[in-house]
Formats: C-alpha cells, sequence, structure tokens
C-alpha cells in the first residue's frame, strides 16, 4: 500500500465512551481496489473527558465520510457535537456484530484478511494528551479477547459472549464494522442463517459504502 494512504480513499470511524475505563476511538481507511479496511488510528486512553475528546479529535481525525458510529452515552455524545464531532448511534448488537466482524477477518486469496491494523514502531503518531494513537492498543485488546474459561475448556455461559474486559477498542471495531456493513447494503444475520455464497458476500464487500442517510 502507498503510505500515506491516499486521501480520497473513504474514512470512517467508531467510538466507545469510558472514564475510568478507556475511551477508544478506531478509524478505518477503505481500500477502494481490494475492499480492506485499514485501521490507521486508534486514540485511546483513560480519564479523559468527553468534551476533552472532542478537541482532541479535531486536531488528529482525517475527513470522515460518515459521522463516527458512536455508543449511546447521550452526555458524551452531547459533548463531542459541541465540539464539532458528529456521531450517530451505533448498533451495538453483540452476537451479530461480531459475526460482522470474523466475516471481515477471513483471510483472502493473497493470504491477508480484510482488515489490517498498521502498527507503526517507528515514530508513531503521537498527541500530548493521549499519547500514541495508532492501532497498537487495538492488536493488544485483539490478542486478549476471549471467551470465558473453566479449569479445564472454553465454557459457554448461557449468554455466548466474550468476556468484557479489555474490549473498549474491539467494541468500537465492532461498530464501525457495523456502520460499514449498513452503508455497504450487507444485511445482518448471523452466519448460521445466511443463504448467500460466501463469494456473493465478498462481493457486496468490496462495495465503496455510500455516505450517511
Amino acid at each position: 500500500y502507498p503510505w500515506p494512504l491516499p486521501d480520497h480513499w473513504g474514512r470512517w470511524g467508531a467510538i466507545d465512551f469510558g472514564y475510568s475505563h478507556p475511551t477508544a476511538v478506531v478509524v478505518g481507511t477503505k481500500d477502494p481496489v481490494h475492499g480492506r479496511l485499514i485501521i490507521t488510528l486508534v486514540p485511546y486512553a483513560t480519564s479523559v473527558r468527553s468534551s476533552v475528546w472532542g478537541e482532541v479529535l479535531n486536531e488528529i481525525l482525517p475527513s470522515l465520510r460518515s459521522p463516527m458510529a458512536a455508543d449511546h452515552a447521550r452526555m458524551e455524545r452531547e459533548e463531542l457535537r459541541a465540539k464539532g464531532v458528529d456521531t450517530v448511534p451505533a448498533d451495538k448488537e453483540v452476537v451479530l456484530g461480531l459475526e460482522a466482524v470474523g466475516r471481515w477477518m477471513k483471510v483472502q486469496g493473497d493470504g491477508f484478511p480484510r482488515i489490517l491494523l498498521v502498527v507503526q514502531e517507528d515514530a508513531p503518531p503521537y498527541h500530548p494528551t493521549i499519547g500514541r494513537y495508532d492501532a497498537e492498543f487495538l492488536a493488544r485488546e485483539l490478542e486478549m479477547y476471549r471467551y470465558p474459561e473453566s479449569k479445564s475448556r472454553l465454557v459457554n455461559d448461557g449468554k455466548d459472549l466474550p468476556l468484557k474486559k479489555d474490549d473498549h477498542a474491539c467494541d468500537a471495531l465492532r461498530y464501525l464494522i457495523m456502520q460499514l456493513d449498513k452503508l455497504c447494503g450487507i444485511p445482518s444475520v448471523p452466519t448460521s442463517l445466511k443463504t448467500e455464497k460466501d463469494e456473493m458476500w465478498d462481493y457486496i464487500a468490496l462495495k465503496e459504502p455510500t455516505s450517511w442517510r
């Protein structure tokens, strides 16, 4: 890929709010040729108020094609709006969201998944309020993301949901993928109920998302 990524490639973002727990923002760039989502920026920090996040995001965010998909916390969203950062409520359906992310992570014919993370070991992007904001924190969370364990094996607790721990950037990624699927016209149905062939889903995912309406 060319670096920096071309300005005319579309950017989309999502945010999961926190304070004592981290707030995580995930920004992806859509490769219009291969349909890949390249995660370039993951601002991530604790103990930062939403009003301050609004100021930080105004400084570091690229131009987004649509308002950010956001956690449903109304006060936080209003504080971002007051700073000029627009959001829309995210689709927070966990199981459908996990299946959507799983489809995007499917390895393609060239040996790479449809989601790529950019971790800049040398001189990563840095902001004095939140620190580094490449995809390092998302990469760490994905490595730790798992279902509950018993002493002997993985168990289903009846909810079939991952542990709610160290998952803030993962949640924001899920919001982002659900938003992109909606904008691309991809139906949100479980894989178990999917009737289309995988090749058709791959074709749909190559579609360029529409602008938010």
